[in-house]
């Protein structure tokens, strides 16, 4: 161990640029799943995508805190990083929330005025021969948010800003919200000609938007996802969209990504986005900084 610095774990899934900020320091040792692990780690810093569980605790039996490059703590064992006296820390403040949220806003603005046909229209050449058709505004539409939270409330804030009706549906109704709350999501379905996905959830709420929720949504409504693929049954989707059940839908998440469903990419009105709705080149840089600062305030260590 370099004298005087502290020994971390660095996930090899972190990008590279944390990992060369995270050894200016630290003393920085790579880890994964199957190589051995070093000793006497006090800190990891790992990716929210891969988390930290009961086998990483047992394999790192000295580490004391886990730095999660990232906001979420969904693939993080609370339960086993409590029970060895293991803290953990997020870079919530990096600006994710507003990032995913201004994402949301360019897919549902991109699908509803038709931002990549009109472009493929002018390329193709068929503006010379006809007019491109009407589209539809987010003025004066009625908006439905799934998951009012961190990212949600930017969501609801930025189409409110463009004259839409908000409403949501989450497991309770907020205080302080003066935004509508729906009690199921077949409700709030039926009442939004758009429907944004931005909650987190479990394992129990795998498909939770399937036919009978896309059929509430109906032949003019829009769903949008840049929550988790599994919350959306795919197949229910492609099928809705193929037979027109619903006007069109966005999503940034699809299960098993990069290697899509096939079938996704033959639907015209299906806008497909590459899970980038929170990679930003600010968030990169806040994420590096928080990751970094977490370790060195949990120890105590003054700043470089």
């Amino acid at each position: 161990m370099m004298a005087g610095r502290l020994r971390v774990g660095v996930h090899v899934e972190i990008p590279g640029s944390v990992r060369v900020e995270a050894a200016k320091h630290f003393d920085t040792h790579h880890i994964g799943d199957t190589s051995a692990p070093p000793p006497d780690l006090a800190a990891v810093i790992t990716p929210w995508w891969r988390g930290y569980g009961a086998d990483d605790v047992a394999r790192h039996p000295t580490v004391r805190y886990v730095s999660v490059f990232g906001t979420g703590l969904e693939y993080v064992d609370l339960g086993a990083l409590s029970e060895a006296g293991i803290d953990v820390g997020t870079t919530v403040l990096d600006g994710t929330d507003h990032a995913v949220a201004e994402c949301a806003l360019a897919l549902c603005l991109s699908l509803l005025r038709r931002v990549p046909d009109a472009d493929r229209f002018i390329r193709s050449g068929e503006w010379e021969r006809k007019s491109f058709p009407p589209t539809t505004s987010l003025f004066g539409q009625s908006v439905g948010i799934v998951g009012l939270g961190y990212i949600g409330s930017q969501i609801a804030a930025r189409c409110a800003a463009h004259g839409s009706t908000v409403g949501y549906f989450g497991r309770t109704k907020r205080a302080q919200v003066s935004h509508r709350y729906f009690k199921s999501l077949a409700d709030i379905a039926e009442a939004s000609d758009v429907l944004f996905i931005s909650c987190r959830g479990d394992a129990t709420m795998r498909g939770m938007i399937n036919a009978e929720i896309l059929a509430h949504l109906g032949p003019e409504g829009y769903l949008i996802n840049i929550s988790k693929p599994e919350f959306v049954d795919e197949t229910a989707l492609i099928t809705t969209l193929a037979n027109n059940g619903i006007a069109g839908a966005a999503l940034d998440v699809f299960n098993g990504e990069p290697s899509i469903d096939p079938r996704l990419t033959q639907l015209s009105n299906l806008l497909l986005h590459p899970h980038n709705g929170w990679k930003t080149t600010g968030v990169i840089r806040n994420r590096e900084y928080y990751v970094i600062k977490n370790i060195r305030d949990h120890f105590g260590l003054s700043d470089p």
